[in-house]
């Protein structure tokens, strides 16, 4: 977001512009997601309980953060935090 700073409201006006563009950029969008995230569920480098549109909302929700002062050491904290939650860990129910 730090490079293309247009990125966010070219999507936006794509996300706001034809029903049809919106759900077949999505079901794509979404379609890689769920491919990428089986693939690190498989090879057990992420937990299995992450939908594509978690994901997908999360990323999503870093890039708004843009125009905020000090957005960039924000939404680098919130990455470590998500990188951190995403990672496999043992049942911690039976601690």
């Amino acid at each position: 977001m730090a490079t293309k700073k247009g990125m966010a409201a070219a999507l936006a006006m794509a996300a706001h512009g034809s029903s049809d563009l919106v759900a077949y950029s999505l079901d794509r969008l979404t379609g890689a997601l769920r491919e990428l995230l089986q693939r690190a569920v498989a090879a057990q480098d992420i937990r299995g309980d992450l939908d594509p549109e978690d994901l997908l909302r999360t990323l999503v929700g870093m890039c708004y953060a843009h125009d905020r002062p000090g957005w960039q050491a924000k939404v680098l904290r919130l990455i470590d935090v998500f990188i951190d939650g995403l990672r496999q860990r043992p049942d911690r129910r039976h601690l």
